[in-house]
């Protein structure tokens, strides 16, 4: 559906893999930018990037109508184990859009 990269000057890139303006996407589409702002655009947590990373692995992750994944190098196929939030040395950058 998206790729999401790691945010840049507070920005996060997102490259939409299915035709944003098909009407057949709308409702999906319309879900997954309402949570693209919840965890990456509203100031819940410090660290956004980081919860979103976290949120992979979460049971609401599971039953949602929208699921992440989280591949640290791009990597296709197996999704690897979500990092902590609170995981020292995590990859995860700091910062708010």
């Amino acid at each position: 559906m998206a790729r999401i990269g790691r945010p840049r000057a507070n920005t996060f890139p997102v490259q939409w893999l299915v035709s944003a303006d098909s009407p057949e996407h709308e409702s999906v589409l319309a879900d997954a930018r309402r949570e693209l702002d919840f965890y990456l655009v509203r100031e819940l947590e410090p660290g956004p990037w980081r919860y979103a990373q976290y949120h992979c692995g979460t049971a609401s992750n599971v039953y949602s109508h929208i699921h992440w994944s989280y591949f640290p190098h791009g990597d296709q196929g197996s999704c690897p184990r979500s990092p902590s939030p609170n995981l020292p040395g995590s990859d995860a950058q700091p910062g708010h859009p």
